[in-house]
């Protein structure tokens, strides 16, 4: 079996918008950047910000941010780059 010799600067990371209650859960599945707001509209200048970091592989949203209308704009040009890959997480009721 190799060794592997990458390090962590090499890796892609992971990172999450939305409610406190999706956080948490992501939080204890190992993503370590979430970003928690309480009103989807706040999530839009993160958005812009993840949109544009070349280190993030992923960015999970909850549905109430994936589905806000204010942050269409940055999800339909995050559809014109390869990563990072914006995706919906499922609704879970509360």
């Amino acid at each position: 079996m190799s060794k592997s010799t990458s390090s962590s600067e090499d890796l892609y990371h992971i990172a999450a918008v939305g409610d406190d209650r999706s956080m948490l859960w992501l939080r204890l599945a190992g993503v370590k950047e979430c970003y928690t707001v309480t009103q989807p509209k706040e999530a839009k200048n993160i958005l812009k910000e993840l949109l544009n970091r070349e280190d993030l592989a992923i960015v999970l949203m909850s549905p109430d941010v994936a589905n806000d209308p204010d942050n269409q704009d940055v999800l339909a040009e995050s559809l014109k780059k390869a990563q990072p890959v914006f995706v919906e997480l499922p609704y879970t009721a509360k």
